[in-house]
């Protein structure tokens, strides 16, 4: 799990498209998760990540990315790499994870985008 400014103070799927895609291989979803009436997100699921510059290992991954529909200054990122064999396991246990995720009552990063 990651929390940062959202500097560019995008989207959702502007972050992933620009952040996370590029160290991907091959996407099998990507789609935007509007399951919160507090946060609007986006996925990206598929398999094959970067390792180092050009070469890709044959893991399958998960990334969640989510922002608050009332300020976007604050972007958080759920993700994981794990071994394609363990795919059904690891996938319910981020998406348990992102659905149960309840916001921070206080943004450190509250109104850089105004």
């Amino acid at each position: 799990m990651q929390v940062s400014p959202n500097e560019r103070c995008g989207s959702a799927q502007q972050f992933t498209t620009e952040q996370i895609r590029p160290r991907r291989g091959q996407i099998c979803r990507a789609q935007e998760v509007n399951t919160s009436p507090v946060r609007a997100g986006f996925v990206l699921e598929g398999r094959g990540t970067a390792v180092a510059q050009g070469s890709f290992d044959d893991r399958s991954f998960y990334d969640f990315a989510t922002i608050r529909r009332d300020d976007r200054s604050t972007i958080t990122n759920i993700g994981g790499r794990f071994p394609a064999e363990f795919s059904d396991l690891y996938r319910a246990e981020l998406l348990r994870m992102m659905n149960s995720m309840q916001l921070p009552g206080r943004d450190v990063f509250n109104n850089c985008c105004g």
